[in-house]
């Protein structure tokens, strides 16, 4: 069996667009009920900020 040398990583990777819920950021803010503003990891996306397109 023979091993092809890869290429680009873009080239292998299925399409990727930005994550519709944190738009490509990665983290998303939300704010609690004592006003607190709290960033999180997107659970959409795991914290890269794309998904399969």
């Amino acid at each position: 069996m023979t091993w092809h040398t890869l290429g680009t990583m873009s080239e292998d990777m299925p399409p990727q667009k930005p994550c519709p819920d944190c738009g490509g950021r990665g983290a998303v803010e939300w704010e609690t009920s004592s006003g607190e503003t709290i960033t999180t990891k997107c659970s959409g996306c795991g914290d890269t900020g794309t998904v399969p397109a």
